[in-house]
């Protein structure tokens, strides 16, 4: 090794000058099960260790709230105009119940701490590779250079950490706790955990725990992390739940975390280090294995702009600090868009990313964790199929499979109906737990219409037919089944009501404590949405005959979208209920999204109204910086509208001042450690570029003035096909296009013109444009 090629730029991937300030700064490493936030601390490194399904359980209240009754009275009240009184009723239906919210909370492992000695520093550098998952720290001093790397392996399923250097290499190692981030998050700790052992057993680093509470939805009882030491050549010193390393060429750390199941046979901890140590001592070999599983999946899609290369070789620090400013570097959009990748990627596996993707510091994390689906999930997994990784949907539809059961529960229990709900947040159970006037989260139903989009996408991006018929469709049958027994109230004109109803997390007119609404429009157009595919797919499958008359009928009394007084696209589609635009939410144009609903691009009304919208949301959002990801959907509404001028300047925001310096992306600007954006950033910026529908690709869309020149590769579309490449430059530009099948398709250009062309499968086809 040479200092020269130590410190390399990452080929696909960034460095940065200087450590972490706070572990949300952390590099980021994942397998979609367990992760690491790598500190890049030169002398005292700490690593914080997670497990995606690492959930602390509380003890739940089995007296879950049977709402059916008392869902009569607060409908009768919301069409009395008593919004307050109806906001109020579910503080006294839970405290009737005595049901408190309850979510199990997602919480670091513990951390893992590497001590070395101290030096004088000449240079120092950390970075990530995208394409391994590696994140590398390098310290040179007056005697040589030390490298630390760091990779959460998929096909090994471990946490894989190499010391090396041109000089040989001591360092000490242990586990400890996580640190609490404060007095509520100790106490939260000591309340939940029953024994903390941190020992070095089977000659190997143990950290294990045991929960103090129990639930029937949290299957683990406690989890241990184990770390097997490898060193070449060198000392070893064991003392207390410490491993000292002297003078080794080479030393190779390889930590697994296990969670311990409440119920069945439990693996021997000497059986679990006796398999951990199989894997060898070959970090190369680990790495080859790692470049090959995870580096596929990362390789499949890129974006240049053409950036300066002076630019794209700028540190994190750097290259942010420069977003802040005008014109917003291209270096910046091109990293966002493969860190953002990368952070999805590392993060999805075993779960869907939760807010925090798969990562923590300590116990508390915001909004326990949960699984959000009320926007931020949605827009965290936004671009896995887009971004050619279908598979890495498998994670998302076992975690909603396995908790149908309990999404029955919840229509049954808490409206009286048939089908599923699936409640804004969720963690381990299946339960709803927003029973809070302020955030009644209760009231909102287009949670299993917006899951059943990504089915249904699955299917349209992927054309398998199998999992249409044998998943897809049953579930999204059961969405729309809850829409039969809930739409039950009808106005003057016949059209069915939605009360109660909220539309996240806005109230009509401001009202912040009244949110308690009638006919919120997010509400209507996920109905239209789930009962036109649901149609559409019974129709395919020519199955259901009765049923897509009874679907029709609802979706043909649905209430039609408005314009407002004030020119936007009516938030409430009820009499008097007031728009309120300050507001970092744009729930009301949910189907704008992911599609191009001709209900509202064909009507130039409406057309004009939802722009008006993002128009009016923009400055609020730009000076708050409050939500990320309600800047990419108001993004992606002006991008799914056409209108490139809106979408460039949600993109140029979206870069300035929500990433970390290492390249994680945040929920507020500066602030709030957040997965959604990794997800959504990526997605916006692809949107621009293409959309498609089955039988039809619309090129440039939206393709911001400032992207002069650029290439994206690898990206899939609905009606099974790949782009291949698609490259333009001021006056000219191609597709070459590989579809899944033989078919024919309609090709839109900038200039609306279009034309059918006719692909063969497997076989690239060029298209200019």
């Amino acid at each position: 090794m040479t200092p020269h090629h130590d410190f390399d730029h990452p080929e696909l991937g960034f460095v940065s000058d200087q450590p972490a300030d706070d572990w949300s700064h952390a590099l980021l490493t994942g397998n979609g099960t367990i992760g690491a936030l790598v500190m890049g601390r030169p002398h005292d490194e700490v690593l914080h260790l997670t497990h995606a399904g690492l959930y602390m359980p509380n003890t739940v209240n089995e007296n879950y709230p049977n709402l059916d009754m008392g869902l009569a009275s607060v409908r009768r009240l919301c069409l009395e105009g008593k919004f307050t009184e109806a906001a109020d009723a579910i503080t006294t239906l839970r405290a009737k119940n005595n049901y408190d919210d309850q979510r199990d909370q997602f919480l670091a492992a513990c951390s893992l701490r590497i001590s070395q000695p101290k030096t004088t520093i000449t240079r120092y550098q950390r970075s990530v590779d995208f394409m391994a998952a590696e994140a590398a720290v390098t310290v040179a001093d007056g005697n040589g250079v030390s490298r630390r790397t760091v990779f959460a392996s998929r096909p090994a399923g471990v946490l894989v950490i190499r010391l090396r250097g041109s000089r040989p290499q001591s360092a000490t190692f242990s586990f400890s706790a996580s640190e609490p981030a404060n007095e509520a998050d100790r106490k939260f700790v000591e309340a939940g955990v029953s024994q903390t052992t941190s020992a070095i057993e089977d000659g190997c680093l143990s950290f294990r725990r045991r929960f103090a509470n129990a639930n029937r939805f949290n299957p683990h009882r406690g989890y241990e992390v184990i770390g097997a030491i490898i060193a070449q050549g060198g000392t070893r010193r064991e003392s207390g739940h410490e491993v000292r390393i002297e003078g080794a060429t080479e030393i190779l750390v390889l930590v697994q975390i296990r969670l311990l199941p409440k119920s069945g046979r439990e693996v021997p901890h000497s059986v679990a280090v006796t398999e951990l140590m199989a894997l060898g001592s070959s970090y190369a070999a680990l790495r080859d294995d790692q470049v090959r599983v995870h580096g596929n999946l990362m390789g499949r899609v890129s974006l240049s702009l053409d950036a300066p290369e002076e630019d794209r070789a700028k540190s994190s620090e750097n290259l942010n600090r420069q977003a802040r400013s005008h014109p917003t570097p291209l270096a910046m959009i091109e990293r966002a868009f493969a860190a953002g990748r990368y952070n999805i990627i590392c993060c999805t596996g075993l779960n869907p990313p939760n807010l925090q993707g798969l990562w923590a510091a300590n116990s508390l994390s915001p909004w326990s964790g949960s699984i959000t689906t009320n926007g931020n999930l949605p827009c965290a997994i936004s671009f896995l199929l887009m971004g050619n990784t279908p598979e890495l949907m498998q994670g998302y539809f076992r975690y909603h499979d396995e908790r149908l059961p309990g999404f029955a529960e919840n229509a049954r229990t808490l409206f009286g109906t048939r089908g599923i709900h699936i409640p804004a947040q969720v963690t381990m159970g299946p339960w709803a737990t927003d029973f809070t006037p302020v955030y009644p989260h209760l009231w909102w139903y287009a949670g299993a219409a917006w899951t059943s989009l990504s089915y249904y996408d699955y299917y349209r991006y992927t054309g398998d037919e199998t999992f249409l018929a044998q998943h897809a469709y049953p579930f999204m049958k059961e969405a729309a089944t809850f829409y039969e027994d809930f739409l039950t109230e009808s106005d003057a004109n016949g059209r069915l009501i939605f009360a109660p109803s909220f539309s996240p997390e806005n109230s009509p007119g401001g009202e912040e404590n009244c949110r308690v609404a009638i006919n919120a429009t997010m509400e209507i157009g996920a109905a239209k949405q789930l009962l036109s595919n649901v149609i559409a797919v019974a129709q395919h499958l020519q199955v259901d005959h009765d049923l897509q008359k009874t679907w029709t009928s609802l979706l043909n009394r649905l209430p039609d979208y408005q314009v407002a007084t004030d020119g936007s696209f009516r938030e409430w589609l009820w009499p008097g209920l007031e728009e309120s635009h300050v507001h970092r939410h744009v729930s009301q144009l949910y189907q704008l999204f992911d599609d191009m609903p001709p209900e509202i691009l064909n009507n130039p009304q409406l057309r004009a109204a939802a722009e008006r919208t993002i128009r009016l949301r923009l400055p609020g959002l730009e000076s708050g910086g409050f939500m990320a990801f309600g800047l990419v959907q108001n993004g992606l509404a002006a991008a799914h509208l056409g209108n490139a001028e809106l979408t460039q300047r949600t993109i140029n925001q979206l870069v300035t001042g929500f990433w970390t310096t290492g390249m994680g992306s945040l929920h507020n600007r500066d602030n709030l450690f957040n997965a959604d954006i990794s997800g959504g950033f990526p997605y916006l910026c692809a949107s621009a570029l293409v959309y498609a529908d089955p039988g039809c690709i619309r090129f440039f869309p939206a393709r911001p003035a400032q992207w002069r020149n650029g290439t994206l590769r690898g990206i899939r579309l609905r009606g099974g096909i790949l782009v291949e490449v698609l490259t333009w430059q001021e006056n000219t530009s191609h597709a070459v296009l590989i579809s899944d099948t033989d078919q024919e398709v309609t090709i839109e250009t900038p200039q609306r013109t279009s034309r059918i062309v006719r692909l063969s499968s497997g076989l690239p086809t060029r298209v200019d444009l």
